[in-house]
Parts: C-alpha cells; structure tokens; sequence
C-alpha cells in the first residue's frame, strides 16, 4: 500500500522567539510594589507616590491601592492620604490588611472588610514602629514585622487584630516574614540573614549567616515546609539562598562573576521546584525562572514594549497558577503571562493538499470554548486511533483516545478546567489496521477562551 505520509502535519518552527510576558495598560502612576491574588480573577496591588522637595524625589506619604475582580481585564484606583505602604496580605475575597509608615515615621496598620473597595485604619499597641511586612494565616491569626529607633519588632494578633503582642530583638534587622503555619515562620533584612521561630514568633534562631558582608535579603517564600527561597542584592550584585529541608540549612546560589546580576526584589514558587525572581537596577531589569528548587535560574524575555519605560526596577511577582502570573514595578508598571512566561516560537501548520477519502478530522465545535468542547473525526478503516491535546510549546497534555475504532463518525470531549485562556492543538492519529506503515496524522488548533 501506498505511504499517508504527505498527509501528516507539522509543527514547523519560525526563526523568531518572543517572550511571553505582556505588558499590561497603566492604571497609576505609582510605582508599584507588592501584588497579591486570592485566585486567577480576584487580585490587588499597592504602590507609593513620590513628590519633590526641590532638590530630590521623595516619599509623598500617599498610596496606590488596586483591585481587579477580572483577572487584570481591569483595575480600580484607591488613594489612601497620610501614609506609604509597605506589605500586603490577602485573607480572602473580603479580607485583606496592608501595613506601612505614617508621615510621622509611625507605624500604619489598614483593612479592608469588602474586598478592597474600602480601607480602614486598625489602631492598635503596635502602632509604634514602622511596619514592612505583613502575613495573615486566617481571619485571626497574623504577624506584622518592622523596626523602631532601638530595635525590629514582630508584632502578633490572634483575635484578628483586635490585640497584638509586641516583641522586640536589637539584634535582628527586618525587611519581611513568612509563616507556613502557626508555629513555623521565617523573617529576613538588611545583613542577610535568615532567622526562624517554630514558637509562633515567641523566640527567634539565626539558621543562615553569611561567612562575609552580606547584601540584604528582601523576600522569602516557602512552597511548602521544607522548600523555601531568600532573594536580595544592593548595586549590581544578586542574592539568592535556598533550602529543602525547612530552612534548617542554607544553600547560596553563587553567580559568576560574583558582581553580575541584579537587585531582587521578589520571588514566588508554585511548587517546590518551581519558581520566580524579580529585580532590576544596575544590570539591567530582569526575570528569572527556576525548575530545580533555586539551585539554578534561567533568565527570561522582557517584553519587547519595555524598551518605551523608563524604569529601574521590577518590585513583585505572584503566580496563581503554575503558567498565569503577575510581575509589577516602577511607574506603574503590571505585566502578565499565561505560560510561565516562557519564550515560544511561532508555530505554523504545513501539509499537502492530498487527501485521504474517510480519513478527517473537523474543527472542534464550539470555537473558542470554555471550559469544554467537542472533537469530531472520521475513519474509513478499522484503525488503532491516539486523539492527544497539545499546548503552544509542543508539550502534551492528555490523551482523550487510544483505542481500535471501527470505521465511522467519532465525537470525543475534551475540558480544560483549570488551563489558562489560548491556544491548544489536537492531533489525531490513525494506523489502519494489517498496514503498520501506513498512519494519517492530522493536527488542528483550537482557543479556550475564558
């Protein structure tokens, strides 16, 4: 029998890559520090505003709250007069608390009870020192973190802020905290060490020191209780620790040359091994990924459009799921990714236009869909049939068939909960039956579109 291999379709890749975070439409003029989301639709951000004083740029005492309810299709606007901002929590759709620094070097703590729409100021004892990170496990239990003129305190509440019980250690410096449960926290600042507490913040232990002068460590985050990454830097020159065994030991990530790099400023992980770090000024802006826990980093492609900002840093970065993401910075700056910003390339289809009579595969109906669609093909021969989806980067996602059919008219279905808006490909793949040499291979695309 004659060969179907003309009728076999392929992924033909162009010579242009690009990377896929996007540059989102300006909402402020604030730059942008941290970003949070409770789920893919649900998400705020807060930033600072900057005022002259003659001679220099200096903190206006005025801040940037930003909500979107449409995974970032829009944000809304809220100024809060009389105070910068420094850390965010969100509890959930309703519930979220934000901490900073009054014009007067106090510390600021605010909530919100209706999702954003509104904020309020939490008085309390621990209003006396300034406040720069902020972590709530539920609707009671939370911690707050920041320094006054002797010492840095951790302050923590356990009627969801109604009281809080300040402690205070001159040894340590403070930049921010993380909690993985109620016990076991983390917190890290300007000499680059890492300190835990495995009391609800009772007590603190120094478990990493750097051997020499250490820049500072901006962000940690835990994946879980035993992985979790440190990032910082000062002038050009990067910090990155990891652990894998609940930050009893810390592993330095060592760049080479020892200056290269950049100031980071954020990290996030999905997953243990999985993860993202931000920051920017002396060399460059940059974003880099991770799929080894933090023992290697890739960078990653700026959107192309950036070359028009003129901005020194990226401040945050949140996922809310393994390939949608969220990066915010300077002047207002949001960007966006759907596949993990990693780059792609064009991908186009190339067949013949031979034809194999009773060998088709239609175009999935409904198109675009969300979150299901039906997938119809045609087979002229008993045929041992594989149906598989694919995404944008050749990766496959499942298989809906692989069985031997009959010859006839098929319909299979196939839902992408949880998959983020784009495009997809099914392919279909038919051997009839007492010819293994001959195979149709056909391949069409298809765009969930949420």
């Amino acid at each position: 029998m004659k060969s179907l291999d003309t009728l076999i379709i392929l992924f033909v890749v162009s010579q242009t890559t690009f990377g896929q975070w996007v540059l989102q439409p300006k909402v402020t003029t604030a730059d942008l520090i941290q970003v949070r989301f409770i789920d893919r639709n649900t998400g705020w951000a807060f930033g600072r505003f900057w005022e002259s004083n003659g001679t220099h740029l200096v903190p206006a005492h005025k801040a940037s709250l930003l909500r979107t309810t449409d995974a970032g299709g829009s944000w809304t606007e809220l100024i809060l007069e009389n105070g910068s901002l420094h850390g965010l929590s969100i509890v959930n759709k309703s519930i979220g608390w934000a901490v900073g620094t009054t014009p007067g070097g106090a510390g600021l703590i605010v909530k919100t009870t209706d999702g954003g729409l509104s904020w309020f100021l939490r008085d309390s004892s621990a209003t006396r020192s300034e406040f720069w990170s902020v972590q709530f496990l539920d609707e009671l239990h939370g911690w707050i973190g920041g320094w006054n003129d002797s010492a840095s305190s951790i302050t923590r509440t356990t009627d969801g802020g109604l009281t809080w019980h300040a402690q205070y250690d001159t040894s340590r410096d403070f930049y921010e905290l993380s909690f993985v449960d109620a016990m076991n926290g983390w917190v890290v600042g300007s000499s680059g060490k890492i300190y835990k507490t495995s009391d609800a913040g009772s007590s603190w232990q120094a478990v990493y020191e750097p051997s020499a002068f250490s820049s500072p460590l901006r962000r940690i985050q835990f994946a879980d209780r035993l992985h979790g990454c440190a990032v910082g830097g000062i002038a050009a020159t990067e910090t990155k620790v990891w652990t894998s065994d609940g930050g009893v030991s810390w592993n330095a990530v060592v760049t080479s040359p020892p200056t290269a790099g950049s100031s980071l400023h954020g990290v996030w992980f999905t997953d243990a091994n999985t993860g993202w770090c931000v920051g920017g000024a002396n060399a460059g802006l940059t974003i880099q990924k991770t799929t080894d826990g933090g023992k290697t980093w890739v960078k990653q492609a700026l959107p192309s459009s950036m070359t028009l900002y003129d901005i020194a840093y990226f401040e945050d970065v949140v996922f809310v799921s393994p390939t949608e993401g969220w990066i915010v910075g300077d002047k207002g700056t949001i960007l966006k990714t759907t596949n993990g910003g990693e780059s792609t390339t064009g991908i186009a289809d190339r067949r013949t236009d031979a034809a194999m009579p009773g060998y088709q595969l239609h175009q999935n109906y409904p198109n675009p869909f969300n979150p299901s669609t039906a997938i119809s093909y045609q087979l002229s021969a008993v045929s041992s049939v594989r149906l598989k989806i694919f995404d944008v980067l050749g990766r496959e996602l499942g298989m809906i068939v692989n069985e031997v059919q009959k010859p006839g008219l098929y319909t299979a279905r196939w839902d992408a909960l949880g998959l983020p808006s784009g495009i997809y490909y099914y392919q279909l793949e038919a051997v009839p039956q007492g010819d293994a040499s001959e195979r149709v291979v056909n391949v069409k695309k298809m765009l969930l579109l949420r």
